[in-house]
Order: structure tokens, then sequence, then C-alpha cells
């Protein structure tokens, strides 16, 4: 425990022994403890008084109770005082927490105010739209029963004439339907020959179709037989080239000094004979592959000439076709056979 100076305290009814002082008089004492170097020791002074009143315990026992008093004392008001340090903390703490709340309560109604206010100038101009539009309301009532009324009377006036009129359209819807109908028997009947005629055309087309690839085939058939003949004669050319080139060098060779017999004139007859009979040969191969590469050729242009045709008679069979459906005056019934022609049109154009 640290020593404490100055410390004051009031004591009544204070008795010690070898105290010749009464009661009465220790009520008005002050007890000053003090811890110099040589011990513990009390001084007791009339209260009031400038000096203070030495005085000595006597007992050691009496001494050390009252050491223990008075620390017992100081650790309460040392307790005491924390306690009221920590209460005063929580007081600071608990102030702030006010405070900052304090300032949201203020913003808040801060911002409740303005929203108030924007809340009470909405509301002051709806009233004002809402009293116009009842006032536009009982304006639009009164123009309806208005124009309510005049139109009965309309009414009245015009309804014998609509009625006639309404029969008069009636009448002439009936008739234009039957012109219609009778329209469109005419377009269905010239369709169906439309049709038939276009069939015709068609199988004519086809007929044509097959005997000009009957002419092809029997003509690449001539023209195989004619490349053979030809790879035949081909051969048999090199063969006689070769024949003739060996007889050319036998007549070219230079005589011997002492030459054998001399070849009889039938012989020699016989040599001339065969040289122009090759050379007749090589000039008939060389007709016949003339003649063979121009076969080729007019088969070729006869190909070209009929896939030509064949795409003209297909476009001239649709012209009229497209034609003559064009001219359908309903467009419901127009479009419902328009696509079985143009279906039917790519089947006639793929048989040819």
């Amino acid at each position: 425990m640290l020593p404490v100076d100055g410390e004051e305290r009031k004591s009544e009814g204070l008795d010690t022994e070898g105290d010749r002082t009464s009661p009465c008089a220790l009520s008005s004492l002050v007890v000053s403890t003090r811890y110099p170097q040589g011990g513990p020791y009390i001084i007791c002074y009339p209260e009031g008084s400038g000096e203070p009143v030495p005085r000595t315990s006597s007992s050691p026992r009496l001494q050390k109770q009252q050491k223990k008093q008075v620390e017992h004392q100081l650790e309460e008001e040392k307790k005491a005082n924390n306690e009221k340090q920590k209460a005063e903390r929580e007081l600071e703490v608990q102030i702030q927490r006010l405070n900052t709340q304090k300032g949201k309560l203020n913003t808040d109604l801060y911002h409740r105010k303005c929203s108030l206010k924007n809340f009470e100038d909405e509301s002051k101009g709806l009233a004002i739209h809402l009293q116009h539009s009842l006032q536009r309301i009982a304006e639009l009532e009164w123009a309806l029963s208005a124009v309510t009324t005049t139109q009965e009377k309309k009414e009245d006036s015009t309804s014998s004439r609509s009625k006639a009129v309404i029969e008069w359209q009636l009448e002439w819807s009936i008739r234009e339907q039957a012109l219609l109908n009778a329209h469109m028997t005419q377009l269905k009947e010239l369709l169906k020959q439309i049709q038939l005629e276009r069939d015709e055309y068609a199988q004519h087309i086809k007929e044509e179709r097959a005997q000009w690839q009957q002419r092809i085939r029997k003509m690449l058939q001539e023209v195989l037989t004619l490349k053979k003949e030809k790879k035949h004669e081909t051969c048999r050319g090199k063969k006689l080239e070769r024949s003739l080139s060996k007889l050319k060098n036998q007549m070219a060779e230079p005589l011997p000094p002492e030459p054998p017999a001399v070849p009889s004139e039938v012989e020699l007859q016989h040599l001339r004979k065969e040289v122009d009979r090759v050379a007749e040969e090589l000039k008939a191969q060389n007709n016949e592959n003339k003649s063979t590469l121009q076969l080729e050729q007019q088969v070729k242009e006869l190909q070209e000439k009929l896939g030509k045709e064949l795409l003209e008679a297909a476009s001239q069979q649709n012209q009229p076709l497209q034609a003559q459906l064009s001219l359908m005056a309903l467009p419901g019934e127009g479009k419902g056979d328009c696509p079985e022609e143009e279906e039917r049109a790519p089947g006639g154009s793929g048989d040819c």
C-alpha cells in the first residue's frame, strides 16, 4: 500500500489507552496518519486549529488496527474511484452513441420532412389534376349524350335507306359470285386443256429424245467400230511401212562386185506392184482416219445440238403455261393450281 500524505478524516468515538481526552473532545479532532522513515504515527489536532497536536500510539495492536482500517478505506476508495471512472467511460460511450443516433435521427427527420413536403406538393397537384379530370369527364358525358341523341335521330331517318342499300349490295354480291364461279369454271377447263397439251408436247419431246438417243447410240457404235478398224489398219500400215522401207533399202543397195544372177523382169514387176499396193493402202488408211475423226466431230455436234433443242423445247413448253396461268382472275384458285404446274414442269424437263 502506497503512503498517503495530507489525507484528513474525522473520527468520532475514538478511545485509546492512556488518553485522557474525552469522547466529546475526540469528536472535534482530525486524525492524520503519516508514514515517516521511523514508522507510522498518528497526529491529532483540534478541528479549526492551525497546528496539529502530535500524539504517539502507545499500543502496537491499535496501530495495526488503525493501519488496516486506513488501508481498507484506501482500497475501497480506489475501487470506488475505478468504478466511477469506468462508469464515466461507459457514460461517455453512451453519450457518443446517443449523439450519433441523434445525428442519424436528425438526418432521417430532415429527409422525412423533405419527402413529406414533396408528397404534399404531389397531393396538391393530383388534387388539381383530379378536379380537371372530373370536369373533363362531365364535359365528355354531356357531349356523348348529345352525340347519342343525334345518332338516334339519324338512325331513325336513314333506317329505310340503309335497308334498301343493303339489299342492293347483297343482290350485287350474289351476281358477282355467280360471274366469278362461271369464270372460274372456264379457267379450270382451260387449265385442263393446257395440261393435256403440255402432256402431249412432253410425250412428243420424249419420243424425239428417244429417236435422237437411238441415232447417237448407233453413231457411237459406228465410231467404236471405226476405231477398232483404225487400230487394225494402223497396225497393218506399220507393217506395210516396215516392209516398204525394207524393199526400198533392198532396191537402193549397190551391186556387189560379183553380182549374183540378175532377177528376172517378172520379179521386178511384182515388187513394183507390191510397192504400189502398199502405197494405196496407206493412202486409204489415212482417208479412213480422217473420216473417223470427222464422224467423231459430227457425233459431238449432234449431241450439243440435241441438248440445245431439248432446252429450247422445255422453255417453249413452260412459256405458254406461265402466260395462260397468269391470266387467272381469282387469287385463291390461281395460287392453288400454280404450285401443281410448277411441280409437273420440272418432271417433264427431267424426262427430256
